[in-house]
């Protein structure tokens, strides 16, 4: 009887003991990186809660800062994730979460780190992974930024390219922007420092249509290319082939107080040949002259054939025509002026 009363005290305190060792709880700093302690707590195996092994939070000295979460073997293995790790800010607002990924997932999903950030409302705003070597040589770049809008959907997409592919290629970093529908709708080029030096250009945004054609061009020249050619910016417009239809030039103050106009376009035809150039005033010019737009008309032997003027109100009201048309004979002298009202005839002058 007293064998038996022994035995039954013995494996309720065996039971009460295992139960309180499920898992110890410990301080192994007082002194972290945010000024407070770090508890660990660690689990015995097949006593893990959500396939937790360890857990270590990091206070400031009044609230949670960090969350570490350590997975077991078989949890990391099942999900890919072997630990994750909470920030929070002064306010106890989670403002990030960190994955780390098991060699296997990283292998596979070709990243092996990522982290998620939130707004002050708790809302995903952007995810930052981080690429293997293996999927950085394959595709090219070693880490991608994806941005969130207010209802959840990718906004736009950052690439950050490897050295090997900058130097093939010419850019460091592209960003792709989307559509309320997914897809994309332009894609943005920063090139690199010898690119940049021997193009003249810093940045490019190809723009495509719903189809994915690109539609258009834009170009952000550098300081000293916009000094020794007078433009800061250029766009270049694609037609359906994919050929240059026009280029738009936006000029540089300097060369816009020396010349009179900011901005200019210029028309070509199926061989590139310049049909048109519309020069575009600056507010000095059209006080001056009285246009706002002056076109210059072109043959196919690149001869000035035409100028048409499109003149302020201010000028319009006190001359009595808003459009004026120069046509010039082959030699390039002028051959006749007309004037207009909009579309109806005002004078014309022989010569």
């Amino acid at each position: 009887m007293k064998q038996s009363l022994s035995l039954i005290i013995f494996l309720l305190f065996f039971t009460f003991t295992n139960t309180l060792l499920a898992k110890t709880t410990t301080i192994v700093d007082y002194s972290n990186e945010y000024g407070g302690k770090t508890e660990q707590t660690v689990y015995i195996s097949g006593e893990e809660e959500e396939g937790r092994h360890k857990v270590k939070i990091y206070y400031d000295g009044i609230i949670e800062r960090r969350y570490d979460i350590y997975y077991t073997y078989e949890h990391s293995k099942k999900k890919g994730t072997e630990r994750i790790i909470d920030y929070f800010d002064e306010n106890g607002r989670n403002t990030k979460t960190e994955y780390l990924h098991t060699k296997e997932y990283a292998k596979k999903k070709g990243f092996e780190r990522g982290i998620v950030y939130y707004n002050k409302n708790g809302r995903m705003t952007k995810m930052e992974d981080f690429h293997t070597k293996e999927f950085a040589k394959k595709k090219g770049f070693e880490k991608t930024i994806d941005y969130y809008d207010e209802k959840g959907r990718t906004s736009k997409r950052e690439h950050f390219h490897t050295k090997e592919h900058a130097k093939k290629n010419g850019f460091e970093r592209t960003i792709v922007y989307f559509d309320g529908n997914g897809k994309v709708a332009e894609t943005e080029y920063f090139y690199t420092k010898e690119n940049t030096h021997k193009k003249g250009t810093e940045r490019v945004i190809k723009y495509v249509d719903e189809n994915g054609n690109t539609t258009k061009m834009e170009d952000f020249h550098t300081k000293e290319f916009a000094k020794k050619n007078g433009f800061e910016r250029t766009i270049i417009y694609l037609d359906e082939n994919g050929k240059t239809k026009k280029r738009e030039h936006f000029h540089t103050k300097e060369h816009a107080k020396k010349n009179g106009f900011e901005r200019t376009i210029v028309y070509l035809d199926e061989n590139k040949i310049t049909t048109k150039r519309e020069y575009f005033s600056t507010y000095e010019q059209v006080k001056k002259r009285g246009y706002e737009v002056m076109t210059i008309y072109y043959d196919e032997n690149r001869r000035r054939t035409k100028g048409e003027y499109l003149f302020a109100k201010e000028y319009a009201n006190k001359n009595g025509y808003n459009r004026g048309i120069i046509y010039y004979a082959e030699n390039g002298r002028t051959e006749k002026r007309e004037t207009y009202i909009n579309s109806k005839l005002v004078s014309t002058t022989g010569y």
